[in-house]
């Protein structure tokens, strides 16, 4: 009897000690510890979510990822995983929005002359540049469902406005 019991006893602790093993998580980044590298710009995590707005956001995928907790070393790398998921563009005011769990989270950018220095050098083209740009107008938008139950025509003139 003794001996059954003490098997017994030794079976429900390995097992006991395997339901503990099971039941640990892998640690995911929490918000403020990420970080994305976009454009020499490290962009730090934020819990605030909200929508990206339209697909022409994006600026770009998630290449690589760092280590969690090392700083991202060249751009589009992440500490947090994530690769092939989509961030936005930063429009100047020094923050993104990255695709992370189903959601898209706020990053910001702490160095804000970076951000300043990048949108300076965008801004930077001379009359001759812009003109060379491409462009044929007036340019011609459709937009419709894709089961073609509505659609809608605008044109893009080139003094920019639309009809």
């Amino acid at each position: 009897m003794k001996k059954w019991y003490r098997t017994g006893m030794a079976g429900a602790l390995v097992l006991l000690l395997a339901a503990a093993g099971c039941s640990s998580k892998a640690r995911k980044a929490e918000p403020e510890d990420r970080i994305l590298m976009v454009n020499d710009i490290l962009y730090y995590g934020t819990e605030e979510t909200g929508p990206m707005g339209d697909a022409g956001c994006v600026e770009g995928k998630i290449q690589s990822s760092a280590e969690a907790g090392e700083t991202p070393a060249e751009n589009g790398q992440s500490n947090f995983g994530c690769v092939g998921n989509p961030y936005t563009y930063d429009f100047g005011d020094g923050r993104i929005q990255v695709f992370v769990e189903d959601e898209y989270f706020w990053f910001y950018a702490k160095d804000k002359e970076a951000v300043e220095k990048l949108l300076g050098q965008a801004e930077e083209l001379s009359e001759e540049e812009e003109e060379a740009l491409p462009g044929v107008f007036p340019c011609d938008f459709v937009f419709s469902s894709g089961a073609g139950a509505w659609g809608t025509f605008l044109t893009l003139e080139g003094d920019g406005a639309f009809t």
